[in-house]
């Protein structure tokens, strides 16, 4: 893969080759430009490109080029960015992975329907099942084809015999009519359609026999073999035992987001004003969906199987399912890649109705990693970033044989990852940088991990080498806060919760907020997802947009036009522009297919009227102050308090690359923890206890040192930090470590006391002590 002249946002880079086939690792400070290389370029090339060949023969739009002189030997490209899904209940692990909907097929073509009537499980044949049941009998088989009636008064058995059918099945033994009257109490009648001998020959028969059967039953048929038990099927909905009718099952009928299958109660959401539905018992679905069974197994069963269970659960189905064996080997052999990757994911304890918002960072990761890993690609560029986040070390090495065994599969994996696991894995790593914003974008090294471990000059490779180390340059004194139910917790220091993925970390931490707060200690949970509405931008979210509103409507231009504060907000009546409604810009295609994105045209993509445009403030149009990086703004506004403080605040965070009028929508995970990070540190009367969760979500080594520094501060003024964190390096740098499994904390210590007590995960820990000291 070659690239000439990449100018993606920040990025000048004159020229870029990367190999084929290899785990390639883009790391540098937050900022720098890697998103912008791996995803706003490679992947959008990639995709490009797969579309350029599609559009030969399919009507496909397709997209512009990213801005590269000269770009060769792109493959397709799959890209998972980092992303937090907005909280919505009705996606669950079985809907993401597509698990559920295959599940939903199967049962619509198999499953048994308690019926209504006399309970017993139903289910409605198609006339090859029912030929196969007929073909699966010993050659030579004598049986009798019956079509039980539903109507058996004298007048409607008269009207058979006058149809030529002499001979009937009453109350358990054969009638010949033309030689014998019917009982006078008659339990169950069914008409003998035909008497016959299961060959070869017979194929023809047998299928006019079935279906003047199921013209006469409405469904149901009876095979009545002359040694044996006889066969109750049915073709239509009705029950062949006692002729009640049973509702033909759809697989709409097996979705909770589907009002057929919903439940009534809970509309499919599974709880009711935060409590566990009591309709459904939390499993979304009507009660008639819920007991239709799988081979004998009903679906509220099935729903609730842990992932580590289904494999044997499908293949001992196999073996039971006689003439089903081919629709259950098709369910095993779709769900087996995806089901094998879950598991060695280390996600075998999740069902398929566990809430995918409700999942930790690390377990989202690997679901949608597991749903990429196997589908077995070949050719195909990968672009992940930051796959380890949340991860645990060892879960971390499992993660990168899934990778390695990609590579090995003929794809290109790029990785946009910080951490050291992955670097030294690489084949080839690419350092950008120096710095954020303007001062990034640059390409500082091409090459293998061995290599940039010797470069002392570097940002990475100064902390691969050991001559940079992360240390704390302050310790508080020890105050034990306690909370009951909990182990002593530092007042005024920093605790670290880490432990695997999905062991409950977060959960944790909400509750010792919760716990906290009753307690009359006032606390900030941090993470990132940003409270209220998505909708907004970062000078907002940072509380100077008001105060730049208004230093452009108090200018000449602004007071001689009338404009008032509200004619410079998009997201006001009074200025946004009437023709992409404040969006800065316009969608163009078919809504939610190949839809594309182009600047507004009358507001020039500011989302302004166009009399806002006319105002400058020290020479600046108000879009062209929100195009500002922070550290920009802060030198333009750096004598005005208001705005400068709360900028200044933003760059010890590490955030000044971010524009002022960036959308928040666009921000990672991280970005938008530090930005609530900071709005937090500039309260006057804010949080005594700040509870983050992975607020090395982003960070490069170097980023993270600026972090330890404002904790440092935080730590200070007097605050209590506690983290949700898989970060090695800011676990041995904290004051107390937690480690939190499923049954909750099994050990609480030092760093010391962890790597020389602890539990198994301590040793996970050991690789990284090269880069600290001070523990």
């Amino acid at each position: 893969m070659r690239l000439v002249d990449i100018t993606t946002h920040n990025l000048r880079i004159p020229e870029l080759e990367l190999p084929e086939r290899a785990l390639v690792v883009i790391t540098g400070p937050s900022g720098s430009g890697k998103s912008s290389l791996a995803f706003d370029t490679l992947a959008v090339e990639g995709k490009r490109r797969y579309l350029l060949a599609l559009s030969l023969t399919e009507e496909v739009r397709v997209p512009s080029p990213p801005p590269v002189r000269e770009a060769e030997g792109i493959p397709p490209a799959v890209a998972l960015p980092q992303r937090i899904p907005p909280p919505n209940p009705r996606i669950t692990l079985g809907t993401v992975t597509g698990v559920l909907e295959k599940l939903r097929r199967i049962l619509a073509q198999i499953g048994e329907i308690p019926c209504p009537g006399c309970g017993k499980p139903i289910r409605i044949h198609t006339l090859s099942e029912v030929l196969a049941r007929f073909e699966a009998l010993p050659e030579g088989t004598r049986l009798l084809l019956t079509a039980p009636l539903h109507e058996t008064s004298e007048k409607a058995l008269s009207y058979l015999l006058g149809e030529g059918f002499n001979r009937f099945f009453i109350n358990d033994r054969v009638y010949d009519l033309t030689e014998e009257n019917p009982p006078s109490e008659i339990l169950r009648a069914e008409v003998v359609v035909d008497r016959l001998i299961i060959k070869r020959t017979a194929r023809m028969r047998l299928i006019e026999a079935l279906r003047l059967a199921e013209r006469l039953s409405g469904g149901p048929v009876v095979l009545r073999l002359l040694e044996g038990p006889p066969h109750f099927l049915t073709l239509g909905p009705r029950c062949p035992h006692c002729l009640s009718p049973i509702p033909e099952m759809r697989p709409e009928d097996f979705s909770f987001n589907h009002p057929r299958g919903a439940c009534p109660a809970c509309g499919g959401i599974g709880e009711r004003e935060g409590k566990t539905c009591p309709a459904c018992k939390g499993l979304r679905l009507k009660r008639e969906a819920l007991e239709v069974r799988l081979l004998g197994d009903p679906l509220r069963d099935l729903l609730s199987l842990p992932l580590s269970a289904w494999p044997s659960y499908l293949a001992e189905k196999e073996k039971e399912a006689g003439p089903h064996r081919s629709h259950l080997r098709a369910l095993k052999q779709a769900l087996r890649p995806l089901l094998e990757t879950l598991n060695r994911l280390g996600l075998g304890h999740l069902n398929l109705l566990s809430p995918f918002h409700r999942l930790s960072t690390g377990e989202r990761k690997r679901v949608e990693l597991s749903g990429l890993l196997s589908h077995q690609l070949s050719g195909v560029l990968f672009i992940f970033d930051e796959p380890g986040l949340g991860l645990s070390p060892q879960e971390k090495k499992t993660l990168l044989l899934f990778l390695r065994r990609l590579v090995l599969s003929g794809n290109t994996v790029l990785v946009v990852e910080h951490d050291p696991v992955f670097i030294r894995e690489a084949d080839l790593v690419v350092e950008l940088g120096p710095g954020a914003g303007p001062e990034g974008g640059r390409l500082l090294f091409v090459g293998p991990p061995e290599e940039l471990a010797r470069r002392t000059d570097l940002p990475t490779g100064a902390f691969l080498s050991g001559k940079k180390r992360l240390r704390r340059n302050f310790r508080p004194e020890r105050r034990p806060l306690e909370l009951p139910g909990f182990p002593a917790l530092w007042e005024g220091g920093l605790t670290v919760l880490c432990g695997a993925s999905g062991s409950g970390k977060t959960l944790l931490l909400r509750e010792m907020a919760a716990r906290l707060e009753a307690a009359g200690h006032k606390t900030a949970f941090l993470s990132g997802e940003l409270p209220g509405k998505t909708r907004g931008m970062v000078a907002s979210f940072l509380g100077v947009f008001d105060e730049l509103r208004r230093l452009f409507a108090a200018t000449p231009e602004a007071r001689a036009l009338g404009l008032s504060p509200a004619h410079f907000s998009p997201f006001s009546r009074e200025g946004r522009c009437p023709y992409c409604h404040g969006e800065g810009k316009q969608k163009t295609g078919i809504s939610g297919l190949l839809e594309t994105e182009t600047p507004c045209e009358e507001c020039q993509g500011s989302g302004l009227k166009p009399e806002a445009l006319k105002v400058t403030y020290r020479g600046l149009r108000f879009p062209e102050v929100l195009a500002l990086s922070l550290s920009e703004a802060l030198g333009l506004f750096s004598r005005i308090p208001a705005v400068a403080e709360k900028l200044s605040a933003a760059l010890e965070k590490g955030l000044g690359y971010l524009r002022l009028g960036q959308d928040l929508r666009t921000l990672s995970g991280g970005e938008k923890l530090r930005l609530r990070l900071t709005r937090e540190t500039l309260r006057r009367s804010g949080a005594e206890v700040l509870l983050l969760d992975l607020p090395s979500m982003g960070l490069h080594l170097a980023d993270l040192e600026r972090l330890l520094a404002v904790f440092e501060d935080l730590l200070r003024r007097g605050k209590t930090l506690v983290l949700a964190e898989n970060q090695p390096l800011l676990a041995l740098l904290s004051d107390e470590i937690w480690v939190v499994e499923k049954e909750g904390i099994v050990f609480s210590g030092s760093p010391r006391e962890f790597l020389s007590q602890g539990p198994p995960i301590s040793r996970q820990f050991e690789p990284y002590l090269s880069l600290v000291e001070g523990v």
